[in-house]
Order: C-alpha cells, then structure tokens, then sequence
C-alpha cells in the first residue's frame, strides 16, 4: 500500500512542477532567478519522475505478476539493466539542481562557480561544514579511544 501511496505523491509532484520545467522564453542574461527555478523544476519533474517509474515498475508492476511469469519479464527486460534509464534520468535532475543553485547565486558571484563546484558556495560555510565533520570525528575517536 505505500507503494501505491508513494507512486501517486511522486507523480502528483511530477504533474505540479511539470509547468515550471517546460516554461518557454526563460533566459538567463535577462532573468537568471527565472532560468533558476526553471532549472530547479526540471530536477523535480525528472527526479521524481524516475523515483516514481522504478518504484512502479519494481514494486508495483511486479505484484500483477505471477513469481515464475515475473521472473521470464525480468529476464526477457534485461534484468536490472533497465535501472539503468532510471538512473540517467537522476543524473539529468542532479545535473539540473546544480546548475539551478549556479543560477541562483547573486550576479557578482555567479561567474566564479560552475555547477560542478556550487556546492561549495560560499566558500566559507563549506569550511564551517568541513570543520564540524572533522571535529565531530576527532569527538568520535576520542570517546571510542577512552572506552578501550
């Protein structure tokens, strides 16, 4: 049942930001912010499209099938090779949130990142993130240090 439920959010979600994927006439040069949330609903569309199409084809689908019946289709499918589309298409949203966080970022900034090192923006809460990991790590072996 929450498969079903699942299913029918993912493609709710799909639907709602299928408009704001496919807007026209979004340019960068004149509305950043706009190609931003354009971007942002592509990653949507996209990323809840092919969490909702695996989850239907491998939860779902399968339950109308008999056990020997579904093990022919899987086989004849090629398998797990089919996640394969699955996964492109969460590429293609991945890609698509970055380069909608690189297009948001304020204009005098904006030059310096690429989508590829965004996520680093600004620098110094990444070196605030970094330093919170390495010390919660330093904590982690300290206490692990002390019980031995």
């Amino acid at each position: 049942m929450s498969a079903w439920v699942a299913f029918v959010f993912c493609l709710m979600v799909q639907l709602a930001f299928s408009r704001t994927a496919w807007a026209k006439g979004v340019d960068p040069s004149i509305d950043p912010l706009g190609a931003a949330i354009r971007a942002f609903g592509q990653a949507m569309f996209w990323g809840t499209g092919s969490y909702a199409w695996r989850m239907g084809y491998w939860d779902l689908f399968r339950s109308f099938f008999a056990p020997e019946a579904w093990a022919a289709w899987n086989d004849a499918s090629g398998g797990l090779t089919i996640n394969a589309v699955w996964n492109a298409s969460m590429i293609w949203a991945g890609y698509q949130a970055l380069v909608g966080l690189q297009l948001s970022l304020p204009d005098q900034d904006r030059d310096q990142w690429r989508w590829w090192n965004v996520v680093g923006y600004p620098p110094w809460r990444l070196f605030i993130r970094l330093r919170a990991v390495l010390s919660a790590l330093a904590q982690f072996f300290k206490r692990k240090a002390s019980r031995e």
